[in-house]
């Protein structure tokens, strides 16, 4: 039963959506929802309304919406497919857009024998169904992409990786659209790539990659990416909506090595816990909130910090109001 504090927000939402609806831009083809909740399109099956979902169609679509907002002054954030954030409970105000038909997968050029493939990824893919793409099609590079959830798109923001492999070593270029609504091509050495960063313009929305791999044997890709995937289900909680990691691995250490030597695997607030298994990853065990999640997150860092002078850095991105 929805609270009746939550079904005014999301009835005040709707109305500010389908008021944004009426304003989209003419030419504009895509799909909309108005208050919708984003915990229906997060990982971690946490948070508040919006005031309008868009789904753009076509990178001309994404174009002509952003340089509309932009014009407007209106807000707007970008949603691949949801992990590694954390909605707070007040929602998000304005639109949020979802890439979901950013899906082309192509293979631009054959590799010859030992030669490399270019690969065309749009922003809404599966970072693991890439890393299936191209194994498949016996293309080596990716195999590490395989137990990472989450858009390609998002893993250009993030670097997405594992120790030893990221993005960055296989990314050629980034399709960007600009605030102004220009789409630009930017090589990927100037996109920043750090460690679990980027330093994109600002508002910039990835809605397309290209990726040079290399040829190699699809019998040991595939069974490359199998022990992958075996190892994160050894080693990653699964039964539980979650975000993926919470913190940044510190310099020379494990987030998740500190969390639980601060004795905090297991606690809980409200909804939320700890895992038990891996203790860099805060679950949804229940109808938590985001409120939930916060509290664990200020228990975490206080005590790692006052226990081992350890300030971690949050890989998670949190938007949104607070309730």
């Amino acid at each position: 039963m929805i609270e009746a504090g939550v079904k005014e927000k999301m009835t005040t939402a709707r109305q500010r959506g389908e008021d944004l609806a009426r304003r989209l831009p003419t030419g504009f083809h895509g799909e909309w929802l108005a208050g919708e909740p984003l915990s229906r399109h997060v990982s971690f099956r946490i948070g508040g309304p919006t005031d309008l979902l868009v789904f753009p169609r076509a990178l001309e679509d994404l174009a002509l919406l952003v340089r509309h907002l932009s014009a407007q002054e209106a807000p707007y954030f970008v949603l691949g497919e949801g992990t590694n954030l954390l909605v707070r409970d007040g929602g998000v105000r304005g639109v949020v857009l979802h890439l979901k038909h950013f899906s082309r997968l192509q293979i631009v050029r054959l590799a010859a024998e030992g030669m490399p493939a270019r690969v065309l990824a749009g922003a809404g893919v599966s970072f693991p169904r890439l890393a299936q793409f191209a194994g498949r099609h016996g293309l080596t590079g990716l195999e590490f992409a395989i137990q990472i959830p989450g858009s390609v798109g998002g893993a250009v923001l993030m670097n997405a990786g594992i120790p030893g492999r990221e993005l960055r070593d296989v990314l050629e270029s980034a399709t960007l659209v600009l605030p102004s609504g220009l789409v630009e091509v930017v090589p990927a050495g100037e996109l920043g790539l750090g460690y679990r960063s980027s330093r994109l313009p600002a508002r910039a929305i990835v809605a397309e990659v290209a990726l040079t791999l290399s040829t190699g044997d699809p019998v040991e890709i595939l069974r490359q990416m199998g022990a992958q995937k075996a190892h994160r289900v050894r080693t990653q909680p699964k039964g539980f909506p979650n975000a993926g990691s919470i913190y940044k691995n510190p310099p020379g250490d494990y987030a998740g090595r500190l969390i639980e030597a601060a004795g905090l695997k297991g606690r809980r607030a409200g909804g939320a816990v700890i895992s038990d298994l891996h203790a860099n990853f805060i679950l949804n065990a229940g109808n938590a909130t985001a409120s939930d999640v916060l509290s664990l997150m200020a228990l975490i860092e206080e005590e790692v910090e006052r226990r081992f002078g350890v300030r971690l850095e949050r890989e998670i991105k949190m938007v949104g109001e607070d309730q």
